[in-house]
Formats: structure tokens, C-alpha cells, sequence
């Protein structure tokens, strides 16, 4: 299967025959590549995971990719990325999302990397016919727009003989809020397990506490230095069930983490108080950029919110006002 990969040895009518469409590939090296473009174009992502040991991954090659009407569907609305498995991009591809066997096929959302459809183990005689895979791509263009939304700003009604000093401050207050992101808003404090609430009262000292959950005028008082100070365990690389998480912290600064899936987004606060020694006395939130979207239930897993291969970022509640 290596010398044919290599077109040692064959005719080039017969390595023809298995070529990768090379002109409707994507020239980009990683998923985030893959994902900028995709945003910027709004294109969903197609990645075609190959085995160079499967002749199945040749047979995709021969009979899927190179229909007419696939190829040009692929060229004009999507970012079609092929890799091999033992590549960096490939091992990427499957530690983000685990339990695929190559060759596979992967649909996936460019703004936040939910995986929206996949084939796996496709058989190198039957494989994955060209429509099957047109009427899912179609499928999806339809059910899940990447176009944003427009807003439609309603224009202010003022009552007649008011105050125009009065009117002209509410009009521009009201442009400034529409304005403002629905991301940077002060959002309610995230719901901390009630579990965890009642570990952090146990290792509470009157002389080294600080406010439960970094906001002020609390009763419950917390020694979070102490709580957090032994870095909380990550999943081992391979893990199956496991993701991998981009965190955006308040410095701007960009770190990388593994979790579970079935992790609650607890888990992603615990990281982040231990990560971030001024989340112990400051508020914070977490939330998506896009969709705009703050994590305000630490019950709820990382599989719930849809977070997998997405980014988060970390941000001080009440930052704008300082």
C-alpha cells in the first residue's frame, strides 16, 4: 500500500485512477487554518481522514471524491481538508474527536468545531457513495446557517414636547447598549456544584479566607490559595472520551487543555482558579465568543455546552468599569 501511495512501480493512468482531488483541497496545515477560513467564508469543514494501510482510503479517492457534482458542492461551499492519520493534522483530527476508525469522513462547525456528522470504517468495496455524501452536506447547509444574524435595531420613540437634552443622552445610550457585545455583558455567576460548595467550607480558615467564588459580601468564606494549589488532573493523552480545550484567559494569553467530555464545567473552573491565581478574589465568566454565550451552569458537562474543539475565554466581571 506504500509503494502505491508513492506511485512507485505503477503506471500513471493507474496512479491516476486512486489521486487525491488535489483541486478542491484545502492547502492549510491544522484545524485552526481549516477554521478561519471557514469562518471567514462561512464554509463548514470536511475532513477526510486516511489510513495508507486501508485501500479503502484509495478506493474514496477513485470513486467518492472524484464525482462531478460532489467535487464542485465540495469546492464551492465547503473547506475540504484530506490528511493521513500518522499526520500532525490527522492525530489532531482524532484526538478531538476519538473512536473514528480510517479511513473516515468528518463534518464539522467552523466556529465552535461541533462535530456535525461523520463516517468511519468505510469498506473499500461499497464505500461511502458520493450521494449519500451530497444529500448530508445539503442536508446541513440548510439545517445549520453559518450566515450571522441581523439584528434589526428598532429606533427609539420619544414622546412629543419632551426634553430634547433628555432625549438626545437615552438615544445614545441605547445605540451604545446595541452596540455592545453580548459576550463582554456582566452575566449572572456560574452555579457551582453544591458538592464542591461544601469541600471549599471545610478547608475555610478565619485568618486566610477569601469570598466563595471571588465575589464580595459573602458568608461563605473560602481559602482558595489553599483549595488550589495542587494543579487538578488532566486525562492522558489517547484517552478515549477525552477533548481537547483552547482557554482564553484574562491576560489574552491563549492555553491548551484536555478534558472528558462527560467533565462538568466545575472541572474547567477548578482549572482556571488554579491556572489564574486572581480569580481568588476577583469574579469571573466563561463563555463562547461565538456563538455569544456565557457558562453559567457549572452542573451541566462539556459534552452539554457543545465544547468540544471549541475556545472559551475567561473574562473579570465588571472589567469595562475599572
Amino acid at each position: 500500500m506504500k509503494r502505491f501511495m508513492s506511485d512507485e512501480g505503477s503506471s500513471s493512468g493507474f496512479a491516476d485512477l486512486f489521486a487525491p482531488p488535489t483541486e478542491i483541497l484545502f492547502a492549510g496545515n491544522t484545524l485552526d487554518d481549516a477554521k478561519k477560513v471557514g469562518q471567514e467564508q462561512c464554509r463548514h469543514i470536511v475532513v477526510n481522514v486516511q489510513d495508507v494501510e486501508e485501500f479503502a482510503s484509495m478506493t474514496l479517492n477513485r470513486d467518492t471524491w472524484s464525482d462531478r457534482k460532489l467535487k464542485n458542492l465540495l469546492k464551492d461551499k465547503f473547506v475540504f481538508c484530506q490528511c493521513f492519520q500518522s499526520s500532525d493534522f490527522g492525530r489532531e483530527i482524532q484526538m478531538l474527536y476519538p473512536g473514528h476508525k480510517n479511513p473516515s469522513v468528518h463534518i464539522l462547525d467552523p466556529r465552535t468545531g461541533e462535530l456535525l456528522h461523520s463516517w468511519s470504517s468505510i469498506k473499500p468495496i461499497g464505500g461511502l457513495p458520493a450521494k449519500q455524501v451530497i444529500a448530508k452536506l445539503e442536508e446541513i447547509i440548510k439545517q445549520v446557517s453559518l450566515k450571522p444574524k441581523r439584528i434589526r435595531e428598532q429606533e427609539p420613540v420619544f414622546s412629543v414636547g419632551g426634553d430634547s437634552e433628555e432625549d438626545s443622552a437615552l438615544a445614545a445610550a441605547i445605540a451604545a447598549s446595541l452596540q455592545e457585545s453580548p459576550a463582554k455583558k456582566p452575566s449572572k455567576r456560574a452555579k457551582v456544584d453544591e458538592e464542591k460548595v461544601e469541600v471549599h467550607s471545610l478547608v475555610s480558615s478565619p485568618e486566610e479566607s477569601l469570598p466563595a467564588n471571588g465575589s464580595q459580601g459573602t458568608e461563605s468564606k473560602v481559602n482558595w490559595a489553599e483549595l488550589y494549589k495542587d494543579e487538578p488532573k488532566e486525562p492522558e493523552l489517547g484517552v478515549v472520551g477525552a477533548m481537547k480545550l483552547r482557554i482564553k484567559l484574562p491576560d489574552n494569553s491563549v492555553c491548551t487543555r484536555r478534558f472528558l467530555l462527560k467533565d462538568k464545567v466545575q472541572c474547567l473552573h477548578d482549572f482556571i482558579r488554579w491556572k489564574v491565581k486572581e480569580t481568588h478574589t476577583r469574579d469571573y465568566e466563561i463563555g463562547l465568543s461565538y456563538p455569544a454565550k456565557i457558562l453559567e451552569d457549572a452542573s451541566l458537562t462539556l459534552e452539554d455546552e457543545k465544547l468540544r474543539g471549541a475556545q472559551v475565554f475567561v473574562n473579570w466581571i465588571g472589567a469595562d468599569e475599572e
